[in-house]
């Protein structure tokens, strides 16, 4: 199946663009390539195949939607197929320099002099999703703490009741990026915070995490 006509851009011997059986088919510098990509909150793979080269490349990270797993793979790729190495990192990064004014301008900048409708202890518990199982907020030291997965997350107040949560490493340092994964919290009819709305995996409607009352 045709995924894209993927016509020679800026490197001429990287073309093509299919997909079959589950695999994305590709020209890769003169060499037959097929790969699959894999991405999850907190992950990212890729598992590229040159069959006619008897080689594989599996690349494991763990960040969401990182370009890390295609430039280490083309990297080593280039090295392993003999030929002539391209600055993959390098195009990586201007090309994220030459969109950041782009992501500023979409980002929507905090709604200042707000507050949160609650005293942060009424912010904690644990909130479930069927398909994603649990999220437990915790008050400490007058902030917001939960785990997502290995990571040990603070949820810095941004606007309303909108938190911005970011990661916080083994010696308590915070993440400055700001997060596109937005906890958006909200009320019942009788004022008290019943769940969480977060877009996840880019999509649009976001997902919902109900307080778990058991």
């Amino acid at each position: 199946m045709v995924m894209d006509a993927a016509l020679p851009d800026k490197h001429k011997d990287v073309f093509l663009s299919n997909y079959g059986l589950g695999w994305m088919i590709e020209s890769y510098r003169g060499h037959y390539q097929i790969e699959q990509v894999g991405n999850i909150n907190g992950f990212s793979a890729n598992a590229a195949l040159y069959p006619a080269d008897t080689l594989g490349i599996v690349v494991l990270t763990n960040q969401s939607v990182s370009m890390v797993p295609i430039v280490v793979r083309n990297s080593i790729a280039d090295i392993l197929l003999g030929l002539q190495p391209i600055d993959w990192n390098g195009e990586k990064i201007a090309e994220i320099d030459s969109l950041s004014h782009v992501r500023k301008q979409k980002n929507k900048l905090p709604i200042p002099s707000t507050k949160p409708s609650h005293s942060l202890m009424h912010y904690t518990g644990s909130f479930e999703n069927p398909a994603y199982g649990s999220i437990d907020i915790k008050l400490q030291d007058d902030h917001l703490y939960c785990e997502l997965g290995y990571e040990k997350i603070i949820l810095l107040h941004r606007h309303y009741d909108v938190f911005d949560p970011r990661s916080v490493d083994k010696n308590g340092v915070v993440d400055i990026e700001p997060s596109s994964l937005l906890f958006n919290f909200f009320s019942d009819e009788s004022g008290q915070i019943q769940s969480i709305a977060i877009l996840l995996d880019g999509s649009e409607k976001p997902v919902f995490f109900n307080r778990n009352v058991h």
